[in-house]
């Protein structure tokens, strides 16, 4: 499934927000008809209702939240997308029933698809709850999660839902004026507001092994604000809530994934259950330095110390046993997780790998040989059916 998108965002035009089918994209449709003298009759007939609703309730007609440039003001973006974030309870075995934990989300799509942070939904082992803005509950299932970029998507069975549009976050600007709405301690529909104090922050999820593109925000991203979205003022979602930068010395700064770098993990998600393309070794390890190797009570080289082979990869079909060492992979020195990822990079599932090994021996020289095997995709989001 496609996420719902605008292109590239205008910033500096008010048409960008026009054609899209979420409400701020209705909005904008509608707008921009009546700029030229088009009323309501003059709609499509799957616009009229929605329109009609937003008129009605003083969303649209002379309400003065745009400026010139159609630039909402907060407030009139408040009351376009508000309805696009939902609050998140998520209840564990042995809670009594009663929420664990809670954390934000964003409708994607009109059928109840919503992106959050993975770990807001990781241990739901007894269920998901999702609130809307109206007060409406729906039990949610989990489509797929992806504990590497922190990105889940979840479902509800729901119909007719106004869902958020995406823009393509390389449009953001430094000291742009941004608004954040999520649930923060439990406090659904909050907003804060603030300015993008930084782009193109590389930030890693917590747990996670994978560098996100981070827009730095200096609106207020707490506890619960997670998964939710930050909207430019064109009511546009440019970013998804993620975590807050925890240290006590650092106050006003918090992160949020861009829009351009969590939509293919979301749509592979949607499609797939889990991020497809990516490779897996079929090896726990650590890391040995040189400084490790040479302080060692027995002969030791520098390289990955294998703990445990996973037996459903190929990898386990060859010589290699935990406590070897892999010192090589395609003739290159690997010493971290970073040297592998680095070499790796370009490899895709089915790709041939040879590795060179040394098995220490607690007395004696160890022993050096290599080893060929092929390298499988990595499906560990794939949420097992039951």
């Amino acid at each position: 499934m496609a996420l719902p998108s605008l292109g590239r965002a205008q910033y500096h035009t008010w048409h960008s927000p026009a054609y899209t089918l979420g409400r701020g994209g209705i909005r904008g449709f509608f707008e921009c008809r009546a700029d030229f003298g088009f009323g309501v009759d003059s709609l499509p007939d799957w616009a009229k209702p929605t329109i009609q609703k937003m008129i009605d309730k003083g969303l649209l007609g002379g309400s003065g939240d745009k400026d010139e440039n159609g630039r909402y003001t907060t407030e009139g973006l408040v009351k376009a997308v508000t309805d696009t974030v939902v609050e998140i309870q998520i209840f564990k075995t042995g809670s009594g029933f009663v929420p664990t934990s809670q954390g934000s989300g964003i409708i994607i799509s009109e059928n109840g698809y919503i992106v959050t942070n993975a770990h807001v939904v990781n241990d739901a082992t007894l269920g998901i709850r999702v609130v809307l803005q109206d007060g409406a509950v729906y039990d949610a299932v989990v489509i797929g999660r992806d504990e590497k970029t922190d990105i889940a998507v979840i479902k509800i069975n729901a119909a007719n839902l106004n869902f958020a549009a995406f823009a393509d976050s390389s449009g953001v600007s430094l000291g742009e004026d941004v608004v954040a709405i999520g649930a923060p301690a439990g406090f659904a529909n909050s907003v804060t507001k603030g300015i993008v104090s930084g782009l193109n922050r590389e930030i890693a999820a917590q747990n996670g092994d994978i560098k996100m593109e981070c827009l730095q925000l200096d609106a207020a991203i707490n506890p619960g604000s997670s998964g939710g979205a930050v909207f430019n003022m064109y009511g546009q979602v440019i970013a998804i809530s993620s975590s807050k930068l925890a240290s006590s010395s650092y106050d006003g700064i918090g992160f949020a994934i861009t829009t351009n770098a969590a939509k293919p993990i979301i749509e592979s998600l949607i499609e797939h259950g889990y991020v497809t393309g990516r490779i897996r070794i079929g090896i726990t390890f650590y890391g040995v330095s040189d400084e490790m190797a040479a302080s060692a009570k027995v002969e030791m080289k520098p390289g990955l110390y294998v703990v445990s082979i996973d037996e459903e990869c190929d990898i386990a079909n060859t010589a290699l046993e935990p406590d070897d060492v892999i010192t090589h992979i395609n003739g290159a020195e690997v010493k971290s997780l970073d040297d592998v990822k680095d070499l790796l990079e370009d490899a895709a599932p089915g790709d041939e790998v040879t590795a060179s090994v040394f098995r220490p021996a607690l007395s004696g020289s160890g022993e050096t040989f290599e080893i060929k095997f092929k390298l499988m995709e990595d499906n560990s989001g794939l949420v097992n059916a039951s």
